[in-house]
């Protein structure tokens, strides 16, 4: 090659450092309609062009793993110097944004918090119908289930009401035995969702003492008109079937979405394709996993100019599930069936807008409405005729109405490195029903509280919280909370402290169900939870050649005073709310992300210890067991297609239980493993997803286990706990439609 030709030289460098990129594989193009002229950097990221480029003009294109993709232009190429592009790195390990309880919205890695990211990416690649499935894969996070009160979730050891959940900021209303059915929460229309471990009191007040699960949902869209539906098949009786719609113009955005999902029910000795089909009345009438009916539907409206916005959501569900009885004796022809029907409703506003420069108003509102209604039928079989037992014990509606605003203003100075925080909360709720202590009850709350800041500069964080207020059962405690951040090169490390109070439900004050099968009794002189949290975090992102590893180790503390649960009274069959004295969780958790281009593997680990006792806590006490988690996904870029595979193992898991005498006893639940396997496919144009899943390829359904799960009257005393149905194999086509809008001032 001449000397001349030497000199027709392109480097491409790194553009935060000037590093030379070696190994990208670039285009270039005399006609913009060309097919390109390949070519590749060498160890000093340059190329060498023929002399022939002397005063050409022509286009060039990059590629390669690590760097985003850059287009570009050069008129008259000049071969006396060296032309330099500069290009940006990819960020393999891409950080969510995140929102819940924070000044703004930032990454995961610059929020202050400690606080994990489940996107629509995932929710979609693991086939998740449900929140049950969508959190199904994260480590620290244990289900409960429950045919009959649904799915309940565990957060580093600690359930039911210390575990607040929430949608778009306002809590789902409707907690049975403590829990919300999580399998009641469709994830058709979520974005995200965030989840922070322990005490969120300061931001969320009462029930947040474990963590805090805020699932936000889609409700802005892209200027024009979007539709979109999905059906959904799953061989074990599983048929969904949703659609959505929305329109954007300008500033206004409207939509609504529509579901309906439907389970037939499920025995571990079915067919493994099941379809609907006569049978003989008394032979498969029953089911160990009910028939379950629901409908999903919500309608918004938002209002957005960039300095002020407002969404008007309107969210209806109903469910209804079917426990079909035995035949009884002596001839079976007849059989008691119970129905289970919950409806919610709920009215939420979302407010936010920028006053000058530096202020921020923001407001959440809700009005919602919980109704769930048991009703037992007399079948008679030959007839298939159902009539409503006439014994009014056997029927039950409860009702939930809860009013709730939180608003807070932040004033951000303008040097940028602090912000402050002061807002309010009020909660009221009610509880009917003639189960309920005088057939109604309520309870409502005030609270003020105050978050500021601080960031010195880009590598350290801090912000400090405090939570004070009037609650009409209980004197409360101020809650206060401290939060802080500091990185170096490539290490983050994160430590909070936060304390957390619960005053008792209505239901743990003021229950009231006596019949001949039940005893159960609120204790009004109940002691309100108290709790605090210690956490770290420490995780580092290595960049390697084509590829990107981060670490992440974390570890937490909890402890929680006056912790409430059902038992039997010593010496009777009735059973009440008790204020266990002390419990304590402990444990830490090592993940692994690696990525090489399109191939992404996570490995993670996390241990959890914990202690109960009546008086004080033995240090000798401790139960603990280990779980593991993985996953690893491959994109085909070019098929727009991936696969994706999801593997959890449970350890033996130990627990405490109350017996009947009073005595706190320990009990084992065998180890368990799950792994799912998904094919994804999109067509070019984009208009349509397929989907091709197999859940629970090792075909766990129950577990032993040696003592109660649960304290109480409708604990599971068995030799068995029900923890899934078995393998299945599911599929879903998916419609997307967009047609853009003229955008209009």
């Amino acid at each position: 090659m001449s000397g001349l030709g030497q000199n027709c030289r392109i480097q491409f460098v790194d553009l935060e450092n000037g590093s030379p990129i070696p190994g990208l594989t670039i285009s270039l193009r005399l006609d913009e309609n060309q097919r390109g002229i390949q070519k590749m950097t060498n160890n000093e990221g340059l190329i060498v062009l023929e002399s022939s480029f002397q005063g050409q003009t022509f286009w060039f294109k990059t590629k390669g793993m690590g760097y985003e993709e850059k287009e570009g232009k050069f008129d008259s190429f000049v071969c006396d110097e060296i032309h330099l592009v500069q290009l940006k790195t990819l960020d393999l390990m891409k950080s969510e944004v995140v929102v819940t309880a924070a000044h703004q919205s930032q990454s995961v890695d610059q929020s202050v918090q400690i606080v994990r990211v489940i996107d629509a990416e995932k929710i979609e690649a693991m086939g998740s119908i449900s929140l049950v499935e969508a959190l199904g894969n994260e480590l620290n996070i244990q289900m409960a289930r429950d045919n009959v009160l649904g799915t309940g979730i565990s957060i580093q050891g600690l359930a039911g009401q210390n575990v607040k959940i929430l949608i778009d900021g306002v809590p789902i209303l409707g907690r049975l035995d403590g829990n919300i059915d999580i399998s009641q929460i469709n994830m058709a229309q979520v974005e995200r969702i965030e989840i922070i471990e322990g005490p969120m009191s300061v931001n969320f007040g009462s029930d947040a003492l474990g963590g805090t699960i805020n699932i936000i949902m889609k409700r802005d869209a892209q200027n024009g008109w979007r539709l979109s539906s999905k059906v959904f098949y799953e061989s074990l009786g599983n048929y969904n079937a949703q659609m959505a719609t929305s329109f954007t113009r300008n500033k206004h955005s409207v939509g609504f979405d529509f579901a309906r999902y439907f389970f037939e029910g499920w025995n571990p000795d079915q067919t493994f394709f099941a379809f609907p089909e006569v049978t003989l009345a008394d032979t498969t009438r029953t089911h160990l996993w009910n028939p379950k009916e629901q409908y999903f539907g919500s309608a918004f409206y938002k209002f957005d100019n960039k300095k002020f916005s407002s969404t008007i959501n309107l969210n209806g569900y109903y469910e209804h599930i079917l426990n079909r009885g035995r035949p009884v004796l002596p001839y079976y022809l007849a059989a008691f069936d119970d129905t289970y029907q919950t409806k919610r409703y709920s009215l939420t506003n979302q407010t936010s807008w920028f006053a000058a420069k530096s202020w921020k108003f923001s407001s959440v509102t809700g009005l919602s409405e919980f109704t769930r209604q048991k009703n037992t039928y007399f079948v008679d079989l030959t007839e298939l005729n159902p009539s409503l037992v006439a014994q009014s014990s056997m029927h039950d509606t409860t009702n939930f109405y809860q009013i709730l605003n939180r608003t807070n203003a932040i004033r951000f100075t303008e040097n940028g490195k602090m912000s402050y925080e002061i807002g309010h909360e009020f909660s009221s709720e009610w509880m009917l029903g003639k189960r309920i202590l005088e057939g109604q009850q309520n309870m409502w709350y005030a609270d003020f509280f105050s978050t500021m800041e601080w960031s010195p500069n880009k590598n350290f964080s801090m912000k400090p919280g405090v939570r004070y207020g009037y609650n009409s059962a209980y004197q409360t405690i101020p809650v206060a909370s401290l939060q802080t951040r500091y990185s170096w090169k490539k290490w983050v490390a994160k430590a909070t402290f936060g304390s957390g109070f619960r005053a008792p439900s209505i239901k743990e004050l003021h229950f009231e169900f006596i019949d001949i099968n039940h005893n159960i009794v609120g204790n009004p002189d109940l002691k309100a939870e108290s709790s605090w949290n210690a956490q770290f975090l420490l995780n580092t992102k290595v960049r390697l050649k084509n590829a990107a590893l981060r670490l992440e180790w974390k570890g937490f503390l909890n402890r929680i005073s006056n912790q409430i649960l059902l038992s039997n009274v010593v010496g009777t069959t009735e059973y009440t709310y008790f204020n266990l004295a002390n419990t304590l969780t402990s444990g830490g958790s090592f993940t692994t992300a690696y990525t090489l281009g399109a191939l992404n593997v996570k490995v993670g680990m996390a241990l959890t210890a914990y202690n109960q006792s009546l008086t004080e806590l033995q240090s000798g006490n401790y139960l603990h067991y280990l779980e593991w988690n993985g996953s690893a996904s491959y994109r085909f870029e070019r098929q727009k297609a991936s696969i994706n595979l999801f593997y959890r193992s449970t350890g033996k898991q130990p627990f405490f239980y109350t017996t009947s005498d009073g005595n706190l006893e320990r009990g084992y639940m065998d180890s368990f493993h799950f792994l799912d396997l998904t094919l994804m496919k999109s067509t070019k144009n984009n208009l349509f997803d397929f989907s091709l899943g197999f859940r629970n390829l090792l075909n766990v359904k129950s577990v032993p286990i040696v003592g109660s799960m649960s304290s109480g009257a409708h604990s599971s005393g068995g030799t068995q706990f029900n923890v899934a149905r078995g393998m299945s194999v599911f599929g879903s086509i998916s419609y997307q439609f967009h047609k853009k809008a003229k955008q209009h001032e």
